[in-house]
């Protein structure tokens, strides 16, 4: 009978250990930012999707944590961060407007692509031989450097050369009514928008094969603690090596684009 007492209390006491081994589920709600246009955030059919959207489902879905995903414009995301309202901002696509706010995570290297008006009837073998014709006004995404460098930008801006748009599409709409000659952007999102709004016939688009951009998230450095700036890192990490990423990135830009290198 004694035996069986002490049996008995050893399983309790077994069952018991194991139970607190359990891990908890994760309550933490992380608000995340993103892009306020295609194909980072858009509506089909009353529904939020887009490549920010579908990034914040996969890490839920591997944390168990709730990633509220959020569309904003890049100057209210910058100030939002600023203030410490926002813990992650996906997508970026360069690293200098957060700077010293958030930290800037690479995820990919994206090619850029100089596209300019077929009509002006020259040529622009290089990114430099444009910004050297004085006559040739841009378009730049407002609160990014739209993939510009620091250095191109600060000589457009110099210059009055450079002509402010909300979003991509802003830039690609003004580029076609003839208000800017030319626009610098990633090149999966350039070929995105020349199909979107029918202007492969009326432009001229150049692959850059000297700068390239890098497209990541940001996350804030004061809402996130370090272990869970270590989990979103490598939840990120393994979504990159076992090539989701790529499937997501795949499903709203052209399959196996090599202009997109999550690999």
């Amino acid at each position: 009978m004694q035996s069986g007492i002490i049996l008995f209390i050893l399983i309790f006491i077994s069952v018991s250990a194991g139970a607190t081994a359990v891990e908890q589920p994760c309550s933490r709600n992380f608000d995340v930012g993103v892009a306020d246009y295609p194909p980072v955030f858009m509506r089909e059919k009353g529904r939020r999707v887009g490549i920010g959207v579908d990034i914040g489902k996969e890490l839920f879905r591997r944390t168990g944590c709730n990633f509220a995903v959020v569309e904003f414009t890049r100057p209210v995301a910058i100030t939002r961060m600023r203030q410490g309202r926002m813990d992650l901002f996906l997508l970026v696509g360069s690293e200098y407007e957060f700077n010293e706010m958030a930290t800037f995570v690479k995820i990919t290297e994206a090619e850029r692509s100089l596209t300019y008006l077929t009509s002006l009837k020259k040529s622009f073998p290089s990114v430099e031989s444009l910004l050297a014709d004085k006559k040739m006004r841009v378009g730049v995404m407002i609160g990014s450097h739209s993939t510009w460098t620091p250095e191109e930008l600060a000589t457009l801006n110099a210059e009055g050369r450079a002509v402010g748009a909300p979003n991509p599409e802003g830039l690609f709409k003004m580029l076609k009514a003839g208000r800017v000659q030319a626009v610098l952007f990633p090149t999966a999102t350039t070929l995105y928008y020349l199909n979107k709004l029918k202007m492969t016939s009326i432009v001229t688009r150049l692959p850059d094969p000297v700068h390239s951009s890098s497209v990541g998230y940001v996350y804030s450095n004061r809402r996130l603690a370090p272990k869970e700036i270590e989990m979103i890192t490598k939840h990120m990490e393994a979504m990159r090596a076992d090539g989701t990423l790529k499937k997501i990135f795949d499903k709203y830009f052209e399959s196996n684009s090599p202009v997109f290198r999550t690999q």
